[in-house]
């Protein structure tokens, strides 16, 4: 249902992505750069807003198009060709 895709799509940008991944990333990246927690939860506060919105353009309407159009047993895929996207961008 439209009710479903827009919900799961909320959830996966705008609760795991800003308070899950970032920060993970954040401290994973910071920790093989060599920075302190200070420095990893510094570069995340101050990369927040540039980070979210990039995400954002790219994610949720991928998303969108992954819960609602692409079939369930092809969704990992669809959701890798979007990452290989995202990590070459």
């Amino acid at each position: 249902t439209v009710k479903a895709v827009f919900g799961m799509t909320f959830i996966d940008n705008f609760v795991t992505t800003p308070f899950i991944y970032f920060p993970w990333f954040y401290a994973w990246t910071g920790f093989v750069k060599g920075q302190s927690w200070d420095e990893s939860m510094h570069e995340l506060r101050s990369k927040f807003k540039e980070s979210f919105v990039a995400c954002c353009a790219m994610w949720v309407p991928g998303q969108l198009i992954n819960f609602w159009l692409v079939p369930r047993q092809l969704r990992i895929l669809f959701i890798y060709g979007i990452e290989f996207a995202w990590a070459i961008a």
